[in-house]
């Protein structure tokens, strides 16, 4: 079990802004962390990749809808959602899914159920609800 300040204490170092502005929401004061493999498997079984959505539904979407899927399953799991911006040539904002596991902090992109660690990426993150 981990507590919201654990969750905190993880997220803080490498998203500082969020400490300033009070955009990291953890509504449960424990969580279950389960393993990245565990978290694949699950991912994997709540998919929304191919899920038939409404039209101009898009990444806010999805990550909302396998957010709700995995925390119905597991409610005391450590999965969430993020919004923030895509730095390349363009800032582009996007919406992706944030997992707390045994081996760290994963970012989950539902359109695609790939699984990355929060350097791989130029994603800045703004928002966080877990």
């Amino acid at each position: 079990m981990i507590t919201n300040k654990d969750i905190e204490n993880l997220i803080y170092p490498l998203y500082s802004d969020l400490r300033q502005t009070k955009w990291l929401f953890c509504k449960d004061t424990k969580y279950e962390v389960p393993s990245l493999a565990a978290m694949q498997e699950a991912i994997k079984k709540h998919s929304v990749r191919n899920l038939n959505m409404p039209s101009g539904a898009d990444c806010d979407d999805r990550a909302l809808q396998l957010m709700a899927r995995i925390r119905l399953e597991f409610p005391l799991w450590p999965f969430g959602e993020c919004s923030g911006i895509l730095v390349g040539e363009r800032f582009l904002p996007h919406d992706r899914n944030i997992a707390v596991v045994a081996e760290g902090l994963k970012i989950v992109e539902p359109e695609n159920d790939s699984i990355m660690n929060p350097s791989e990426e130029n994603y800045k993150i703004y928002w966080i609800r877990i």
